[in-house]
This record gives structure tokens, sequence and C-alpha cells, in this order.
């Protein structure tokens, strides 16, 4: 999050919790992407978070986890779960893929899906011996931009919409007993029109990092 103040052992990217919990599949193979997305993309498929738990979780002082992914909706395929990423469009596996009707962010389906995930991660967290190491990013997409431009959609809703969608996701992960940041003052959950990767509603002035970043600490030092 911030380069310099914090040791990085792992970064699982564009993983929502529903796939993490579910039935690994095969690994996709050339998909025509970076490597990076590659990564994220077979991580996804192998479902492979319960395993870098187990095998990392432990060399960790703090394992940093967010939702920001699940909102994209996960797809069914073969009695398990790929998440509806960015990656998994830009690549030639939705069309080759046998998959069902998306499961959409916010609706009952998702919210059900979603509980079981978390209640099974949360068991391998603990079972792994490393659920008091995890600290969850309690996320709020910004509204405004630090240069007033208008802010475009995150996957067609606007930050107060995906704000409130959000809210029972993270009373789920309160109930389960994780930690989670509290919710950020209002005068940081400004978007950076400056952002290395665009101008997104989850891509923040600095501000906002430095302020988890000290969350983290204290977490951390207990």
């Amino acid at each position: 999050m911030l380069p310099g103040r914090y040791s990085l052992i792992h970064y699982a990217a564009r993983q929502s919790w529903i796939s993490a919990a579910s039935l690994p599949l095969e690994k996709p193979g050339d998909v025509g992407l970076g490597p990076f997305s590659t990564r994220s993309l077979n991580g996804d498929f192998t479902s492979n978070v319960p395993q870098l738990l187990r095998g990392l979780g432990r060399k960790s002082d703090v394992i940093l986890i967010d939702i920001a992914s699940d909102r994209h909706g996960v797809y069914p395929v073969a009695g398990s779960f790929v998440s509806n990423t960015g990656e998994l469009k830009r690549s030639t596996m939705l069309e080759t893929l046998d998959h069902g009707d998306l499961i959409e962010f916010g609706t009952t389906e998702h919210k059900r899906l979603f509980r079981q995930s978390a209640t099974k991660l949360r068991r391998v967290m603990t079972k792994a011996g490393v659920f008091d190491r995890v600290l969850v990013l309690n996320l709020r997409f910004a509204a405004v931009a630090d240069s007033g431009e208008p802010m475009p959609l995150a996957r067609g809703m606007t930050a107060p919409e995906v704000n409130d969608k959000y809210e029972y996701y993270y009373k789920v992960l309160a109930s389960l007993g994780f930690a989670l940041t509290p919710e950020p003052p209002s005068e940081f959950v400004v978007a950076n029109s400056r952002h290395k990767w665009g101008l997104q509603q989850d891509h923040f002035i600095d501000e906002m990092y430095h302020w988890w970043a000290d969350r983290v600490d204290e977490f951390v030092e207990g």
C-alpha cells in the first residue's frame, strides 16, 4: 500500500471471496494477458487463497484484505465459481468457458454465497492459526475527485450505490469476528485524478492510504 513502509510477502489480486472459498478449477492455459493479469486469473481459477493462508500466513504480521473485487459478481463453473473480473473479460476464457448466468453483487444469492464463503475462510484462517492477523479494509468508494471531474461509474453504479450495497457484506464479516478498519474520514474518500491507474471510485488521494497505513500500524501493535 505504501512502498518502503511495509514489505509485501504476496499479493493475491482480483479474487473474490466466493471464488476463493470454492473448489479449485483447472488453471487456464495461454489467456493472452500480461504476467500480473495471468497470475491473478490463474489464482482465481485455482482458488489459491486458502493455500496461501496456510503457507504464508504465519510469515505475515498482518494479512490485509479488501472485498473490492466482490462487487463484480461471480459465474458458476463446474460446481465452483470464478470472479467476473476485468482480467476474465479481457482474456479468451469467457468465450469458451462453460459457465452459468452471472450471480450479481447485492442479490440474495450472492449474499448467501458470500456469507458461506466468509464462514469457510474464517475456519481456514483459524485452523492455520492466522485469524488474529487478518484485517479487512472497510472501504468506501469515492463520489468526488480532487479535480472536480465527474466520477466514472463502477460497473454501472455510482459510489453511493456501491457503498449502500456493501453495507451487508461488512456486517457479515463483523458478525463473524473479522477485524475491520474504522469507516474512513469523508475528507479522505476522494478519488485521485492523477492516479497512475486512472480515475476510479477506488483510486484515492494519498491521504487515504496514509490513514489506512496508520490503522494497520495500530492493528499490528495491538
